[in-house]
């Protein structure tokens, strides 16, 4: 899903973008805080890094960096992403892109918030 809202997303960009100036310099700069955002809590992971959606009990709990601020920092840097295409285009398919996405990272986080509560980590 998220592949094919990606392309929809650069098809749109390359179509519709760059139409309205100050729509355009908000949208990059959604995606540079969406980078940056991104590469803080990667850096911060110190190898070890595990990819989200998964069946597998958390065995560490970050609460430093972005984490302090933002439960699910990765997808606040994802969603930011996604956004950005939304705002640039202006047009419905990136949208509803960015509609379908923050639903699916909305599930991701709830799934991820259940395991917390079955691990170790339910008491933080």
């Amino acid at each position: 899903m998220g592949l094919l809202c990606f392309g929809i997303n650069t098809y749109s960009i390359v179509k519709f973008g760059g139409t309205n100036i100050l729509r355009l310099l908000v949208g990059l700069l959604l995606i540079l805080n969406s980078i940056c955002l991104f590469i803080v809590v990667i850096r911060g992971f110190k190898n070890r890094f595990e990819f989200g959606n998964t069946d597998n009990k958390p065995r560490f709990f970050y609460e430093s960096g972005p984490y302090k601020y933002i439960r699910h920092p990765i997808y606040a840097a994802y969603i930011l992403n996604w956004m950005s295409a939304a705002i640039i285009c202006n047009s419905a398919p990136p949208l509803i892109s960015f509609i379908i996405m923050v639903c699916i990272y909305i599930k991701f986080a709830k799934k991820e918030e259940r395991l917390f509560k079955q691990s170790s980590f339910s008491a933080k």
